[in-house]
């Protein structure tokens, strides 16, 4: 509940309305004091979301040929309803034992050191990805899943899951504007083949 709270605190803080309330109440003397408050609003906002984790994948057997990685739909639900997320990724992580890392249509594929594979694939969020008004479109409100073919995997023995997504704020100051970003993470799970 805490973290909550300061949560919703800094969000009122570096919205641009506490801002002009603050300065016109001449808690602000100049600009280049306001300047410093919105940094200093937005490194705190930083320090709350690094302390915010998503929810991990939930893995799903389905045969010896096949495996799912779920992704429970937490954009919807406070607070991440507020922070707005974008760019949802789910990643994979192996050791290849002699096998390639290779891209496959919108999986991508990443070398890590010399015997790791990191696959990287784009987890579209409805409602948040998806604006448009198309009447084809319907979203069951069900969770995200993406299933895999063990062979993707190639000879690995295990592979790590894991969520991210990125949270960007933008603050406009005087003539410009401040931008930033951060990567929230879920915590990883370890899956045997």
């Amino acid at each position: 509940m805490r973290r909550l709270l300061i949560l919703l605190f800094v969000l009122f803080l570096s919205s641009k309305n506490a801002v002009r309330v603050l300065a016109n109440r001449q808690f602000v003397r100049n600009n280049q004091e306001c300047k410093y408050l919105v940094i200093c609003v937005i490194i705190v906002w930083i320090m709350v979301l690094d302390d915010i984790s998503i929810p991990s994948p939930e893995i799903i057997v389905h045969d010896e040929h096949s495996v799912s990685a779920v992704v429970p739909r937490f954009f919807q639900e406070p607070p991440f309803d507020v922070i707005k997320p974008s760019f949802l990724y789910l990643l994979a992580l192996f050791t290849k034992n002699g096998s390639e890392c290779s891209s496959f249509g919108h999986i991508e594929a990443y070398q890590r050191n010399e015997d790791k594979c990191l696959l990287r694939i784009r987890v579209q969020m409805p409602k948040i990805d998806y604006t448009g008004t198309d009447n084809y479109y319907y979203d069951d409100r069900s969770s995200l899943e993406s299933q895999f073919s063990r062979d993707l995997f190639g000879n690995a023995e295990n592979v790590t899951f894991w969520n991210e997504v990125t949270v960007r704020r933008d603050e406009k100051i005087n003539n410009g504007s401040l931008g930033f970003a951060t990567v929230l993470k879920s915590s990883r799970i370890d899956f045997m083949l």
